[in-house]
């Protein structure tokens, strides 16, 4: 396989990763005093119990997707005839620049917490993947619209560079401590070291297509850099993952990261918190491959069909791939791209959090608490800001379950819930961020080669952030009281 279609069936794999399924909580996990994953979203935040015990690899399953355009109850629509249609301006209107696509997993491996007087200690194992593909408005226009008439390109050329690819799996090990200064005040610190296993990351893209208004031939020009690691293009030969003890354990990838944060109480009742989190970046060093142009000139013309054209079966067949073949050895040749094994550098996705409670009440067994937080990317422009507000209601020490509305920039909003169950130790807990995951359509379109036959298509309309915890912990000696901002008095 030559290095042009090596790269492009990278490429393809992580777009089909990112479409198919990126921050590493929901905004309201802060709001929960039984849970001990809460310090993923403020290190300073404690958890009720003075000993916390994740279940290995159940106690916390995280998933994330986001994007800021596939909404089809915008742009799906179906006549009398039951046929659907796409319309093409609804599906440009919310994009801005970029057609953007991110998502993020974890899977905690291993939870511990202590509390010890006015100390707490915590030690976390997760394996991670976070990435984001962004794809140019003008390339999602040459989709809808072609590469002729109204599309609105300038100068009849299409900008392509904001074209990106930004994807790790790595693991995470986190050591947190915070202390409580006194009652008004607890900050929190998590050291990480950071496992690399695989990455793939566009390093420089400046690419246009322009389109000739009088021959409609197309040509490119700028220049295109990708970096991969664990790909098996790099210069060993082999898969990484076939020695899996290596794979697992031996990968000379490492980086660092950490979170801070801290909690303040400045009322009785009013809480203040301030976090800055998934701050880090990994030295990829292994099965290392570096493909790029700076020179990406290449005219296409279009394709010769006038020594084929009158042939049929398997001559017509081999006539196509033949001028197929040619045009894709003349792009290799003219876009020349340069193969290299240099180690690269990736950052982590990280981000800021603002959030207030108000203890609305609190009798012997009920509690009732206001909440709300926002989170912002630093270094992702493309990750949208989120606002949260919400409401959550405990019951004594074995129920806490609460709401919230959530808004980000492009959607017009969604409500989320999430609860905390406790059973003696054995705790329990789920949270959706947005509910709207649950609601679908369902499109009915006739079949184009029997139109007496209706085919049909179920999607959620509005899967454009969508966040969801669910794990199992051991918790204990939750009856005990914490009266630093940091952890809730328990009842």
């Amino acid at each position: 396989m030559n290095k042009l279609l090596r790269i492009l069936l990278v490429l393809f794999l992580a777009v089909a990763a990112a479409t198919d399924l990126a921050a590493q909580f929901s905004g309201q996990i802060g709001a929960y005093d039984f849970l001990p994953q809460r310090v993923n979203a403020n290190p300073a935040l404690r958890p009720a119990g003075k000993v916390n015990v994740g279940i290995p690899f159940l106690s916390n399953v995280y998933l994330e997707h986001s994007n800021n355009w596939f909404r089809p109850s915008n742009f799906l629509s179906a006549d009398a005839a039951g046929v659907v249609t796409i319309d093409n301006a609804a599906v440009l209107n919310g994009i801005d620049r970029e057609v953007f696509t991110g998502f993020g997993t974890s899977l905690e491996l291993l939870h511990v917490g202590i509390r010890k007087g006015d100390h707490y200690f915590n030690v976390r194992v997760s394996e991670r993947f976070q990435g984001a593909f962004a794809l140019p408005r003008d390339m999602m226009a040459l989709g809808l619209y072609g590469n002729v008439g109204n599309n609105g390109f300038s100068d009849h050329t299409a900008d392509l560079s904001n074209l990106r690819i930004d994807f790790m799996h790595f693991r995470e090990y986190a050591l947190g401590y915070s202390y409580a200064f006194s009652e008004k005040l607890t900050a929190g610190i998590t050291l990480k070291y950071l496992y690399g296993m695989e990455a793939l990351r566009t390093a420089e893209s400046s690419l246009q297509l322009r389109t000739d208004p009088l021959t409609y031939e197309m040509s490119t020009t700028g220049a295109l850099r990708i970096n991969t690691s664990g790909a098996g293009l790099g210069e060993e030969e082999g898969d990484i993952r076939d020695d899996i003890g290596r794979y697992l354990f031996g990968l000379n990838n490492s980086g660092i990261g950490g979170d801070i944060g801290a909690v303040y109480r400045p009322l009785d009742k009013l809480t203040v918190e301030f976090s800055a989190f998934d701050f880090g970046f990994i030295s990829w060093r292994e099965d290392v491959a570096n493909f790029g142009t700076s020179n990406a000139e290449f005219a296409y013309d279009g394709v010769d069909f006038s020594e084929f054209v009158f042939e049929t079966g398997s001559a017509f067949d081999d006539g196509l791939q033949n001028e197929i073949d040619q045009i894709a050895d003349r792009a290799e040749e003219a876009y020349n791209f340069e193969a290299s094994h240099r180690a690269f550098r990736s950052a982590m996705f990280g981000m800021f959090r603002y959030a207030a409670s108000y203890d609305l009440y609190e009798t012997e067994k009920t509690s009732g608490r206001l909440w709300a937080n926002y989170m912002h990317a630093v270094g992702h422009r493309n990750l949208p800001g989120r606002l949260a507000v919400g409401y959550s209601q405990r019951l004594w020490k074995f129920f806490q379950g609460g709401v919230h509305y959530s808004r980000q920039r492009g959607d017009g909003g969604f409500l989320g819930a999430g609860l905390t169950a406790n059973a003696g130790p054995l705790q329990v807990f789920a949270m959706v961020e947005n509910l709207n995951i649950a609601r679908f359509s369902r499109y009915t379109f006739t079949d184009e080669n029997d139109p007496d036959k209706e085919n049909s298509i179920i999607l959620p309309r509005n899967p454009n952030d969508i966040r969801i915890h669910f794990g199992l912990n051991l918790t204990f000696g939750r009856k005990s009281n914490d009266e630093a901002p940091g952890g809730e008095p328990m009842l």
